[in-house]
């Protein structure tokens, strides 16, 4: 039996990765247009921080902080949504399957390490090898639990 798996990004990833990438664009034009002490300092204080901008003011230093805030958002629901998944793999299903049959939980491992094709937005290799390399830690974490039924068995 071949089983060919594919794991791709979700489409809130994808999401947040083109806001970040807005969001360095946005920067980027800002401090370009703008450079040290356009903010209307006087020499001296140009190399002083910015003021904090008033709530409501507008303005591109707001506009920044709430697309910051949005992103801290939309990263903290793909941290619950991976916390959710792990717990699911490893309290629900690897237990099943090392009940239910070692050999069944072991083709699982065989898969995670070779079978699965790592598909990342613009071909990322620092995300990709991150994603595999959380891939080997969850088949090195089965293969645990697989040695632990057959030496209690």
């Amino acid at each position: 039996m071949t089983v060919k798996n594919i794991v791709e990004p979700g489409s809130t990833l994808l999401q947040v990765v083109q806001q970040v990438q807005q969001l360095s664009a946005h920067v980027r034009r800002t401090l370009n247009s703008s450079g040290p002490g356009s903010l209307g300092h006087s020499s001296p204080d140009a190399s002083a921080p910015a003021p904090r901008p008033a709530l409501g003011s507008g303005g591109a230093e707001w506009e920044l902080v709430k697309v910051t805030a949005d992103l801290r958002d939309e990263i903290e629901h793909l941290a619950a949504r991976q916390a959710a998944s792990d717990v699911v793999l490893t309290e629900v299903i690897v237990p099943l399957l090392v009940a239910v049959g070692p050999d069944l939980a072991s083709e699982l491992v065989r898969e995670i390490r070779s079978g699965l094709n790592v598909r990342t937005p613009a071909h990322d290799e620092r995300l990709q090898l991150m994603t595999e390399g959380y891939l080997q830690r969850s088949a090195d974490g089965i293969e645990a639990r697989i040695r632990a039924k057959i030496a209690g068995a």
